[in-house]
């Protein structure tokens, strides 16, 4: 048992997909509205601030079930 990867549930998997595509939309939206303000460069961060919380939550499953 021990070394075994758990496979999370499919409905919390695509869970995290779903949300993280519509984080993801949501700071391209926000991107689009900016753009004609801000450098774009600076504001490719929010793609970050998108991501890493579904990285986080999501990703603590698969976290949780490997051993090092």
């Amino acid at each position: 048992m021990a070394g075994r990867w758990v496979r999370p549930s499919v409905g919390r998997w695509l869970s995290g997909i779903l949300v993280s595509v519509a984080l993801v939309g949501a700071v391209s939206s926000l991107i689009g509205l900016l753009d004609p303000h801000v450098p774009v460069l600076s504001l490719l961060v929010l793609y970050i601030l998108a991501v890493l919380p579904v990285a986080i939550v999501w990703g603590r499953g698969w976290r949780r079930s490997r051993r090092c």
